[in-house]
């Protein structure tokens, strides 16, 4: 095995050793996929995730204190029912604070059997989704070339 790449990890797991793995192990990329999925802590209750954003937050502090170069990507979640505008606005400067090198954002879509489908309504409009969406990825391609001129 020539490299090894943590991708698709949840925050909760990422535990001090298994950050530390990433500096320590010669075979392990610099580079970390984690699901953020929304700045906001309510929101974050309300998909059922283990994490906070200040957890979140200190693990991609800690990793670019030890390489500022350290490659992290991300998913996020716009649109999840009942987000308001307030708590995406958390998100919008999560994304700003955190500067992914990548990250993939999603529209909220109800998937049929979830606790989500089961409890929540799916309230946010289609329109306010994509409005949404396009902000986040106008942070992303800022923040991307942001971080790829850091290597120039």
């Amino acid at each position: 095995m020539d490299r090894i790449r943590f991708t698709s990890s949840n925050p909760h797991d990422m535990t001090p050793d298994i950050l530390d793995a990433h500096f320590e192990l010669n075979k392990t990329c610099n580079y970390l996929h984690f699901a953020l999925q929304s700045g906001d802590d309510e929101v974050l209750k309300n998909m059922n995730r283990k994490h906070t954003y200040a957890d979140f937050k200190k693990q991609v502090e800690y990793l670019r204190n030890k390489d500022l170069y350290f490659g992290i990507s991300t998913d996020i979640i716009v649109g999840f029912p009942g987000e308001t505008e307030a708590q995406f606005q958390n998100t919008v400067k999560a994304m700003k604070e955190l500067e992914f090198d990548f990250a993939y954002i999603a529209r909220y879509s109800e998937r049929s059997g979830t606790t989500a489908s089961k409890l929540l309504k799916d309230n946010v409009a289609s329109i306010e989704k994509a409005r949404r969406w396009h902000i986040l990825n106008n942070i992303l391609k800022e923040t991307f070339t942001s971080r790829a001129n850091l290597m120039v």
